[in-house]
C-alpha cells in the first residue's frame, strides 16, 4: 500500500522505513540534519501518533543523537523555545497521514506560536520561575507554556463564533524552510491570533508535569 510523506509517495511502509534509516545513518552523532532531509523529517513527524506533543511550539531543527537505550541512535528535535525530545521514525512509519481536520487543528497552535514564545520570554525575564502545577523552579529548557483554559476549548469557542468547523479550514502547502502548519486564509489567521490574544490565559509548567496531564 502506498504511503505519502509530504510530496513524496512510497510504494510501501517498508520502503519508507528504509529511507528513514538511510537518513539516520547518513550523519554523525550530534550532527544537525540539513536541507531537504530536515524538510522530509518535518513531514514525517506529522505521521507520529503524538505529533502535536512532539512538535510543541514548533520545531527549529533536527539532530542525530543517541537513543533510548543509548546503544542505538535516533532522531532528536530542538523546538524553537530550546526544549528538546526524541522521536522514533518507526512510529512515524506505522502512523497514518494526518486528515485535513487534524492539520487544521495543529495550525491553530502554530498560528499563535509567537504569542507563546513572547509569554515565555516575559516570564523568564524575572526569575526564578516556578511550575504552576508543582511549584518546582524551572528553566526555559525544562518548561512549557500551558493554557489554563485548554487550547482546544478556545479553538472550538472561536469556531462557534465565526460559525465555522475544522472540516472547512484549508492549510497552506509545505514551503521550503517552514516547520509549521499555517492557515491558507490569512484573514482567518489574523482573526484567530487576535481572539487568542484576548482570551488565552497562559502559565509556565515543567515539561514533565505538563506532559503527564
Amino acid at each position: 500500500m502506498q504511503v505519502r510523506v509530504g510530496e513524496e509517495v512510497f510504494r510501501s511502509k517498508e520502503v519508507l522505513g528504509e529511507k528513514c534509516k538511510g537518513i539516520l545513518y547518513s550523519y554523525s552523532l550530534g550532527q544537525t540534519v540539513p536541507g531537504v532531509h530536515a524538510a522530509f523529517l518535518s513531514d514525517l513527524l506529522l505521521r507520529h501518533s503524538k505529533a502535536e506533543i512532539k512538535i510543541g511550539v514548533g520545531v527549529a531543527s533536527f539532530q542525530i543523537e543517541q537513543g533510548v537505550p543509548v546503544s542505538t541512535r535516533c532522531f532528536w528535535l530542538t523546538r524553537i523555545d530550546g526544549t528538546r525530545t526524541y522521536f522514533s521514525y518507526t512510529a512515524c512509519v506505522k502512523g497514518e497521514d494526518k486528515m485535513p481536520e487534524q492539520k487544521a487543528s495543529m495550525a491553530f497552535r502554530d498560528e499563535i506560536r509567537e504569542q507563546l514564545i513572547d509569554f515565555k520570554h516575559m516570564a523568564f525575564s524575572n526569575p526564578p520561575v516556578r511550575c504552576a502545577l508543582t511549584g518546582v523552579v524551572v528553566e526555559p529548557h525544562t518548561s512549557h507554556v500551558d493554557h489554563v483554559y485548554e487550547l482546544w476549548r478556545l479553538r472550538d469557542d472561536f469556531l462557534r463564533g465565526v460559525q465555522g468547523s475544522l472540516s472547512q479550514i484549508s492549510v497552506q502547502p509545505w514551503r521550503e524552510g517552514e516547520h509549521r502548519i499555517l492557515f491558507a486564509d490569512r484573514t482567518f489567521a489574523v482573526s484567530w491570533a487576535a481572539y487568542h490574544q484576548r482570551h488565552a490565559v497562559l502559565r509556565i509548567t515543567s515539561s514533565g508535569a505538563n506532559l503527564s496531564r
